[in-house]
């Protein structure tokens, strides 16, 4: 049956559907379910880029700290030299008019520290202009010495106003603002050095701050905004089971409930038809006796006929319901043996033979001698149901013809008639409970639309193949296929159930 919601009948889904826990509820970002190798690799991309961005920030200052540390260093150097050589310059001029000789001992521990301080800031200075400046302070400085301790001995000799003039001398002066122009032309240069450092840094801050901005805008925000759209993706997806999930148990529990809803109907009808069956067959054989009385009068022989008939029918359909109520159930089981189908079809021709004779209808059996498995009674039912259909459905005058064929390995009977044929759309649904075809309700002909049902469930119990070939107004064909040896087949079936 269609799994459709009847009326009356609700179909709460089970707790663990529902339940608060249920990854759906977890909101827009569903982050227990969210998958961890996404999440995570944004994030881990994210880290990358400050952490590229924190270490070139940090090695670009430092490398700016210690220029400018060398610059200030270096600054300071000049200014040590510039001190050095007044100094060294005082020591020697007055050297000639001391009586002792502290000046020279002074001068003599100053020069070493002076060339100390030259070399350091030899050793310090990257910038070519620069060193070029201290080497010709260190150039003038030498020549200076030269001089200053040559007048030294001078001094020692006596000769104290030579001593003098040498330190006064153009050459001596020349070398004095050589070494003046050096000294001061480095430190101009380690002022320019600084104040470049300054700016250079400045100038690097600037740029890092742009490429922050660049790597936000071109590659956290997009990652970003991959995150969120992930996230929500993930969520949607996660809300989309959930429904299918909670869709799906609604479904079985509708569908548990309307197979419930099959079996107490199939019990009830079952139990309906049986209680109707037994004051059907009381009433049945009272008219029987009533009608077996010869003093009988004719009208009510009449009266009589009229309940006999119609109780046969109700009996009939009781006897269908039940029949369908076993089918459903799985209670039918068949009771096999070798069958003469040729002979079991001329039997049941023979029984319905006053119906076909009322109406001028011609009924013939072809063929003979095909033997089969299978189960006389219901083998017998299935014949009777498709004759009587196509007495009904063939007018008078009409003809209707039973084919008993066999093929290696199946027995073909076929049901032909001439009757009114049915059309594409009712041979779809020929075989459902209760149907019944257009021709039949435009021409009122009695039925119920269990006989075809029966039919079905009757072959396929036995294994076999129904097909229907109809054409309006030409006829109808029925091809009943059952195999040969049903018996050994079912009996295999059972034995591969089991």
């Amino acid at each position: 049956m269609a799994p459709s919601q009847p009326s009356g009948v609700s179909a709460a889904p089970p707790r663990s559907v529902l339940a608060d826990d249920h990854p759906a509820h977890d909101g827009i970002f569903p982050l227990r379910t969210f998958p961890l190798r996404t999440l995570v690799g944004g994030l881990a991309a994210i880290g990358l880029v400050f952490l590229a961005l924190a270490l070139t920030y940090w090695y670009l200052d430092q490398q700016a700290a210690a220029r400018a540390r060398t610059s200030v260093t270096a600054a300071r150097n000049v200014e040590q030299m510039r001190y050095y050589d007044e100094a060294l310059t005082m020591s020697a001029r007055l050297n000639p008019f001391s009586a002792d000789r502290s000046y020279e001992r002074r001068y003599l521990r100053l020069g070493p520290q002076l060339d100390g301080v030259i070399r350091d800031t030899m050793r310090l200075v990257d910038d070519r202009h620069a060193a070029a400046d201290i080497a010709l302070t260190g150039d003038a400085n030498k020549r200076l010495v030269a001089m200053e301790m040559h007048s030294f001995a001078l001094v020692r000799t006596g000769e104290p106003r030579r001593a003098y003039a040498l330190l006064t001398s153009p050459a001596y002066n020349t070398q004095k603002r050589r070494y003046a122009h050096g000294f001061e032309h480095a430190l101009s240069r380690f002022t320019y050095v600084t104040a470049k450092t300054s700016g250079e840094a400045t100038f690097y801050v600037s740029v890092m701050l742009g490429v922050s901005f660049a790597l936000l805008l071109f590659g956290i925000l997009p990652i970003s905004l991959y995150l969120v759209h992930a996230a929500r993706r993930w969520s949607a997806e996660r809300k989309s089971a959930y429904e299918d999930a909670l869709a799906h148990e609604i479904l079985a529990v509708q569908n548990e409930q309307l197979r419930e809803l099959d079996r107490l109907k199939d019990d009830f009808v079952a139990s309906v038809s049986h209680e109707l069956r037994t004051p059907l067959t009381s009433i049945r054989g009272y008219v029987e006796m009533m009608l077996d009385d010869m003093q009988l009068r004719d009208e009510h022989r009449h009266f009589l006929s009229i309940v006999d008939r119609n109780s046969e029918r109700l009996m009939k359909l009781v006897c269908d319901l039940l029949f369908m109520a076993q089918v459903d159930a799985g209670r039918f089981e068949l009771e096999y043996a070798s069958v003469d189908l040729a002979r079991l079809a001329a039997e049941r021709v023979e029984a319905l033979l006053p119906i076909a004779e009322a109406k001028g209808i011609s009924v013939r059996v072809d063929g003979e001698g095909v033997i089969a498995d299978g189960d006389p009674l219901r083998l017998a039912q299935m014949m009777d149901n498709l004759l009587s259909n196509a007495l009904k459905f063939t007018e008078d005058g009409g003809q209707v013809v039973v084919r008993v064929l066999r093929t290696p390995e199946t027995s073909v009977i076929e049901f032909s008639d001439t009757g009114i044929g049915m059309s594409a759309g009712d041979q779809q649904r020929l075989f459902e409970r209760f149907f019944r075809a257009e021709g039949a309700l435009s021409r009122s002909i009695a039925g119920t639309g269990l006989g075809l049902s029966i039919v079905a469930a009757i072959v396929d119990a036995h294994g076999g193949k129904l097909n229907v070939q109809s054409t309006e107004k030409e006829g109808t064909t029925f091809r009943v296929e059952l195999p040969l040896r049903a018996r050994a087949a079912a009996a295999l079936q059972e034995e591969v159930a089991a």
